[in-house]
């Protein structure tokens, strides 16, 4: 089997479109010759959470959940979004992407990964761009 590492800042138990999207392709991939890991971020308190997802990560999938620095406090106010946009570029998760750049070149050289995926947000492919270089 190739070896796939898909980098997605969130994932079961959070919930959301872009989850269900990535979580589907976790699903199918062993089925065509490929086996999964998964590098994400902890489940954020205030982000929706579907605990139905999980029963679609079979158990040879392996997720690295890395912890993100929590800006809850700063989000709850107008003044802290712009903070968040303007400071933090691409975007809040940029913090946690440097965490998983580090984790991500270490599963590369340890696992073998054949190849790498990345989806939204900007930050994740950076993380993406990064490990090409």
């Amino acid at each position: 089997m190739c070896k796939v590492l898909i980098i997605s800042s969130d994932f079961p138990p959070s919930g959301g479109a872009g989850v269900q999207r990535m979580t589907k392709l976790v699903k199918y991939l062993p089925k065509f010759g490929w086996r999964p890991s998964v590098i994400c971020q902890l489940p954020q308190s205030d982000l929706p959470r579907d605990h139905t997802l999980l029963s679609d990560i079979s158990d040879g999938v392996t997720v690295h959940r890395i912890e993100a620095p929590s800006f809850t406090s700063l989000k709850r106010h107008k003044l802290g979004r712009a903070i968040l946009r303007l400071f933090l570029i691409p975007d809040p998760s940029i913090q946690w992407a440097r965490k998983a750049l580090r984790v991500a070149e270490q599963l590369i050289t340890r696992d073998g990964i054949d190849t790498v995926i990345t989806t939204d947000p900007a930050s994740t492919h950076w993380i993406g761009y990064k490990l090409k270089k």
